[in-house]
């Protein structure tokens, strides 16, 4: 507002303000009235607009769009009831940890390691070893680890062959489909 306005305002009676509150209340209603009409009609072309899209897609054999889905993130963000037999369903279905729980151990083996007289156990130390042969086999080496009365760690050391988590017919199978099958 200009200071010229504010003086007009100034001198106004207050019956002449309360009319022209009454004004600007009905013009605010009539521009919400207005909005929301231009609101459903922009929401109507964006609709016809997409369908149109859609046609022009099918007609160009291009794939459809996909389904639209909610993102779910309502749902993360509620949580479900504490103590609820539903709560324990929905966080059994999810995915938890590594893909190595889902292998199936087909061979273990306990290793041990050769430790000089007054060492103690200090516990295992696993890992998981996937190889190919003629059929799929997978094993756990429980390596013993050890402490020296000197305070030398010592691990058992894992067979020839075995590189991180693959056995060496895996290991040699990588290079040859590489080389042969391109």
């Amino acid at each position: 507002m200009s200071p010229g306005s504010i003086d007009s305002l100034e001198r106004m009676t207050p019956t002449e303000l309360i009319g022209l509150v009454r004004r600007l209340l009905g013009e605010a209603e009539r521009l919400r009235a207005e909005n929301e009409k231009l609101s459903a009609a922009i929401a109507g072309q964006r609709a016809e607009n997409q369908t149109l899209k859609d046609e022009i897609a099918r007609l160009k054999h291009l794939p459809p769009r996909p389904p639209h889905r909610p993102s779910g993130m309502e749902k993360a963000t509620e949580g479900p009831e504490r103590g609820g037999e539903n709560a324990k369903d929905e966080a059994s279905k999810r995915r938890r940890g590594p893909g190595v729980s889902k292998l199936s151990i087909d061979r273990a083996e306990t290793l041990s390691v050769e430790a000089p007289a007054g060492s103690r156990p200090k516990g295992f130390e696993e890992i998981i070893v996937q190889d190919l042969m003629r059929k799929a086999e997978t094993a756990r080496y429980r390596r013993e680890r050890r402490e020296t009365a000197d305070g030398e760690r010592l691990i058992a050391p894992l067979p020839a062959g075995i590189v991180g988590g693959c056995g060496p017919h895996l290991i040699r199978l990588a290079p040859m489909l590489h080389f042969q099958a391109g």
